[in-house]
């Protein structure tokens, strides 16, 4: 029976970062066998499954606790507690250039889940939301997450301008994207470099990304869109839509193309899709703490890849 307080999580990213939280009671983790192994590759020297209640699951066992949002489980549910919860003005008390993200008027659970894993990654120290706005113990922002709800303190308030006040009034506005694309920061991080033809291409597919909706895949030939993935919980679906539709539409045009997104991978899996559908050249912002990691599967598989330095956010 769930108790009160507990509710349930799915996802490989929203399990395994929970386990590693000590500040998260995790009360029964649901795992396939394959993604018990998953967990020891993952974590090596700590066993962290440790001293929890683990329970093996089929696959088909663990859909039902992904209730009617279609969310894939990868073989991973948990079973979790809330985590304590400290005011703002606790918070902010005796510190010094703390950086907060403000949602006003965000509703779904995708795109808070996306702004939570994306304010993690820049080191915003919180994030403030509404109360009425905030689905605390969604599913679906948990798995859009990718585990940085346990990255990232989150104050769930009643009225955003009185708390606007704590910070002596100082916030921050995000206005209309109007970047323009410049080729002066462009930054190739792989062996390989492109062409004045790939350029091209690579600058009409990140220009294209501005107007998808996060999270934004583009792939592009010859100047022309071939393919899109928009508006996923994470940038592995939206690679794996964007190579569907290139191949029941433009199959021949895949093979050297180029894949824009409209922010960077943080993890490799998104460009594996990829490369393995014939994509040649990826142009992404940069800035992952895995950054490292997606450029080794980069030139591992001879592709060229750019840095951009600045993302788009299409909500």
């Amino acid at each position: 029976m769930l108790n009160k307080s507990s509710f349930f999580i799915v996802g490989k990213h929203a399990v395994v970062e929970a386990l590693k939280n000590p500040k998260r009671k995790v009360l029964k983790v649901f795992l396939t066998e394959e993604s018990k192994k998953t967990i020891h590759r993952i974590s090596p020297n700590k066993n962290l499954l440790k001293d929890q209640k683990v329970f093996f699951k089929t696959k088909r066992e663990l859909d039902k606790y992904c209730g009617k949002d279609q969310i894939q489980h990868q073989g991973f549910a948990a079973e979790i507690n809330y985590v304590d919860e400290i005011s703002i003005k606790e918070f902010i008390k005796n510190k010094k250039n703390i950086t907060f993200a403000c949602l006003d008027n965000v509703t779904d659970p995708r795109n808070i889940g996306s702004i939570i894993r994306s304010a993690a990654s820049f080191d915003v120290d919180g994030l403030i939301v509404k109360d009425r706005n905030y689905p605390k113990n969604s599913k679906l922002m948990y798995k859009s997450a990718s585990g940085s709800m346990e990255h990232i303190n989150i104050f769930s308030v009643s009225n955003i301008k009185t708390t606007i006040k704590f910070f002596d009034n100082s916030f921050l506005l995000q206005e209309k994207d109007e970047l323009v694309f410049n080729k002066k920061n462009l930054r190739c991080v792989t062996k390989n470099k492109p062409s004045i033809k790939e350029l091209r291409d690579i600058e009409f597919a990140f220009r294209m990304c501005k107007y998808v909706k996060s999270n934004a895949i583009v792939v592009v030939k010859d100047n022309s869109t071939i393919g899109i993935g928009a508006g996923q919980q994470n940038r592995l679906d939206s690679s794996k839509i964007a190579v569907q539709k290139a191949k029941k539409f433009q199959p021949r045009s895949l093979h050297n193309s180029v894949a824009a997104s409209d922010a960077f991978f943080p993890f490799a899996d998104g460009i594996k899709v990829l490369i393995n559908a014939g994509v040649k050249t990826i142009v992404q912002p940069g800035g992952s703490i895995r950054d490292k990691e997606v450029i080794e599967e980069a030139n591992r598989s001879k592709v060229k890849m750019i840095f951009t330095g600045t993302r788009h956010f299409n909500h």
